[in-house]
């Protein structure tokens, strides 16, 4: 019962970021090292939504043991200084994430809830994000993350090679010049997702060992396939 209530929860949350992200044209923003980054302008919303892409020469297994290794977050997403999971009901489920912001703004912080999807035709993954900012106190030196919505989408080419998109639109709270957030907006999609190539096509054992070993990846992968 708990595994269908994850997929129906997921299935909505991803339902809702494709809505968002659709909601105007893509406008090509870099194209990288392999990696391709989109932005996209919403009506009524100052910051830009992004979708980046990249196809690398991994296993899925690999990238989904890289992607559920939260707490090594840091060493490959841009500007994520700590990442961890929330101590609730639903350990796990939750995870807590401090951003450096540019000079001069304040650092961020955001509370996610996350969700899984697995289409069971193509096995192509998703996994969705979406902040639930009054989970944990405000941290006096950091401006919550009112509002975030992001998702990776995993998607198998074959045994050895795997697409990657990472979809992601938020209100960064506070004051942060437009400008400048929409810089960070282009630059870190590029940067995270060069990070995660390299990370994932060296074939990192720790990831693969955090899938083998954690309770908590057992449970939310149970019934998950691979090619």
């Amino acid at each position: 019962m708990q595994t269908i209530r994850r997929w129906l929860v997921g299935t909505i949350l991803v339902s809702t970021l494709a809505q968002a992200t659709y909601a105007a044209d893509w406008k090509l923003a870099s194209n990288q090292h392999g990696v391709q980054v989109y932005t996209q302008s919403v009506a009524g919303q100052d910051l830009k939504n992004f979708r980046a892409i990249v196809t690398v020469n991994a296993p899925m297994q690999q990238v989904v043991a890289t992607l559920m290794n939260g707490d090594q977050m840091p060493e490959w997403f841009y500007n994520v200084l700590e990442s961890k999971p929330v101590e609730t009901r639903l350990a796990g489920s939750y995870r807590y994430l401090w951003i450096k912001s540019p000079w001069p703004a304040t650092d961020r912080d955001a509370v996610v809830k996350v969700n899984l999807v697995q289409d069971p035709k193509t096995l192509k993954l998703s996994i969705a994000a979406t902040a639930v900012p009054t989970l944990l106190p405000v941290h006096p030196d950091r401006v919550r993350i009112p509002r975030m919505q992001s998702g990776w989408t995993i998607t198998p080419l074959g045994k050895s090679r795997t697409q990657i998109q990472l979809d992601g639109n938020a209100d960064p709270g506070g004051r942060i010049p437009v400008v400048v957030a929409n810089i960070v907006v282009s630059m870190m999609p590029k940067i995270t997702m060069r990070q995660l190539k390299v990370r994932v096509e060296a074939g990192n054992q720790m990831d693969l060992d955090f899938l083998k070993n954690s309770p908590y990846a057992k449970e939310v992968l149970a019934g998950i396939r691979y090619p």
